[in-house]
């Protein structure tokens, strides 16, 4: 009857050695599903890859899809691959993208080694009225400690000013 008829499940075992039943479900959901879903993945990657600036948009699809197809094939075809590897493998593509997706969205803003991103200043965050400079006689206050805190502080601290990002980028 030609090739077909004379397929059986034993002929299986060799392409997925290692498996007890290679024809079962768990084989056949993520051989079917996977590049379904891998392919819609990066659709997507491609969709907002494009929407959002990033560039070369077709590249990181591609990334996209050739490393879930990388760790879909080393998941069906060695099924001795320790799962941290393959996880690691599966997540590159997602994580290489996030890192550029984040580094177009927030490139324009300059950098503060100050601040958390988007945290905004410190000058933002006081209310209005609020300063940040010392009593004007110059003296501190009683209730505060010797380093001009509130608290029981020592004289070993050490005060920190403000200084600006492009004020200390020209002074480098």
């Amino acid at each position: 009857m030609g090739v077909v008829a004379d397929f059986d499940t034993s002929d299986l075992r060799t392409l997925f050695p290692g498996r007890p039943n290679p024809s079962s479900m768990n084989d056949l959901v993520p051989a079917v599903l996977g590049p379904v879903v891998i392919g819609a993945v990066s659709v997507l990657v491609y969709w907002d890859a494009r929407r959002v600036g990033v560039v070369w948009p077709p590249v990181w699809a591609l990334l996209m899809f050739v490393t879930g197809m990388l760790g879909l094939g080393l998941f069906l075809f060695v099924p001795s691959i320790p799962l941290p590897g393959l996880l690691v493998i599966l997540l590159i593509g997602p994580i290489f993208y996030a890192f550029e997706r984040d580094d177009t969205r927030h490139s324009g803003e300059p950098a503060d080694p100050h601040t958390l991103a988007d945290a905004g200043t410190t000058h933002e965050r006081s209310a209005p009225g609020e300063s940040d400079r010392e009593p004007e006689n110059g003296t501190a206050d009683s209730s505060d400690g010797p380093n001009g805190r509130s608290g029981a502080g020592g004289t070993d601290e050490i005060s920190q000013e403000q200084v600006d990002s492009d004020e200390y980028a020209e002074r480098r």
